[in-house]
C-alpha cells in the first residue's frame, strides 16, 4: 500500500512539472507490475484473513444471555408490580377486594369488603351481579 502511496506522490510530481513529456517513459513497466502484484496479495490476505470464531461465539452467546436475563427480569418486576397496586389499592380503599377467582376467559369472581360487610360480585361481559353474605 506505501509502494501505491509513493508512486501516487512521485507521478503526481511528474505531472505537474512542466518539463514531463510522457508519463510512460519516467514510469518503467517493471514499477507498475510489482505495485500489482503487491495490491493483488495485500487484497488476497485481506480476503482471506482467518476469521476468530471463538471470540465470535462466545461474545453472541454473552449477548444473549444478556438478552434472554433482561427479558426475564423484565416479566419478573412487572408481576411484582401488578401485585404490589392491587395491595396498595386495597390499603389505601374503603373498598377492598379480598379475593378474586376466573371462573372462564370471560367471568370473573370477587369477595370484597365493605364497612365490614362482605360481598360476593360476579362479572361478565353480559352484566355483573352482587350476593351479600351474612357473617
Amino acid at each position: 500500500m506505501w509502494r501505491f502511496l509513493l508512486f501516487l506522490v512521485s507521478t503526481s510530481f511528474l505531472i505537474a512539472s512542466p518539463e514531463t513529456v510522457n508519463l510512460e517513459e519516467k514510469v518503467s513497466k517493471e514499477t507498475v507490475q510489482n505495485f500489482e502484484q503487491d495490491d493483488i496479495q495485500d487484497q488476497i490476505d485481506q480476503e482471506y484473513k482467518p476469521i476468530e470464531f471463538k471470540h465470535t461465539f462466545f461474545k453472541m452467546m454473552l449477548w444473549m444471555v444478556a438478552l434472554v436475563g433482561f427479558l426475564v427480569l423484565t416479566f419478573y418486576m412487572l408481576k411484582k408490580m401488578a401485585k404490589n397496586r392491587m395491595t396498595f389499592s386495597n390499603q389505601t380503599s374503603s373498598i377492598k377486594i379480598l379475593e378474586s377467582r376466573n371462573l372462564s376467559p370471560k367471568t370473573v369472581l370477587y369477595l370484597m369488603e365493605y364497612d365490614g360487610k362482605k360481598a360476593i360480585v360476579a362479572e361478565s361481559h353480559v352484566d355483573v351481579k352482587i350476593k351479600l353474605l351474612d357473617d
